[in-house]
């Protein structure tokens, strides 16, 4: 039987390890690396070239939902599967829309987990059964006009939908601080961006960030 490769992204000792123990004991899974920080994790998929993530967004060097594409950028094949404490609509909206392919509490580990690798690994999306209907993403209405922006604001926007901190946008781009703040100021202004989940999703709908895993 085939086993799917996978690697684990938690930073706490022993749900890391409760989890490898899970996940090894399954005839059709196997845990080819673990990582406790966000750098560790991207060094660790592109070496070991895991099937599926199973990705903890809080860890030391976290970017949130910005490690995601960092993650698919290591290891273009992996699905991304977030494991997290926070059941919170905005954050898995955010990382479904930006490439996740499941997002499960970490209250739910145990047999939901398994079933949730499975699936996620046969090519589905899974939403943890601890979210309501209510709390599940929907799909804005087909149509909707792409935002128009200047190169600059693409530029910068892009950076910064990634999980780039403003000083790794200014760096990367070649401008002043003063002038990334700036822009992230009219983006709040002109297109009424007030919170890093609006940002990702306006930054899908420019065509900056490509959601597919």
């Amino acid at each position: 039987m085939k086993r799917t490769r996978v690697l684990i992204a938690e930073d706490h000792a022993i749900l890391r390890e409760g989890l490898a123990s899970l996940i090894s004991g399954q005839a059709d899974m196997q845990v080819v690396g673990s990582a406790r920080t966000t750098r560790a994790a991207i060094e660790a998929a592109a070496k070991s070239a895991p099937e599926l993530v199973l990705l903890d967004l809080e860890m030391p060097g976290s970017k949130g939902v910005g490690t995601i594409p960092l993650v698919h950028r290591a290891c273009p094949t992996a699905r991304v599967l977030v494991l997290t404490m926070h059941e919170d609509p905005d954050t898995l909206e955010a990382a479904l829309a930006i490439g996740a392919a499941g997002f499960l509490s970490k209250s739910s580990v145990g047999e939901e987990l398994l079933t949730a690798i499975r699936l996620v690994h046969a090519g589905k999306q899974y939403v943890g059964a601890s979210f309501s209907a209510d709390d599940r993403p929907h799909n804005r209405a087909a149509g909707s006009p792409a935002p128009k922006l200047t190169p600059g604001e693409r530029a910068v926007l892009g950076l910064v939908a990634q999980g780039q901190t403003n000083l790794e946008v200014a760096t990367a781009l070649g401008l002043s601080l003063k002038k990334v703040v700036q822009t992230r100021q009219r983006f709040a202004q002109k297109w009424g961006l007030t919170s890093r989940v609006e940002l990702v999703r306006f930054a899908i709908e420019a065509g900056l960030i490509d959601p597919r895993p």
